[in-house]
């Protein structure tokens, strides 16, 4: 196998990825993809309203 198929394994692992040792494994596993994009995005945009609120927070003790 390959030399850093262990590297590969684990990244495999830590993201959701199916792992297989062979091509021909391969042809037999589901095509699921880690997160949906629309995931993340609405991930993003959550993380980017808390920023914002905490943003505002900071601004009005300063004033006061």
């Amino acid at each position: 196998g390959y030399w850093k198929g262990g590297n590969v394994e684990l990244t495999c692992d830590r993201y959701d990825i199916p792992f297989v040792k062979s091509f021909a494994e391969n042809v037999h596993v589901d095509k699921k993809k880690p997160k949906k994009k629309a995931q993340l995005e609405a991930e993003k945009e959550h993380l980017q309203r808390q920023i914002d609120a905490l943003q505002e927070q900071l601004a009005e003790s300063k004033v006061t």
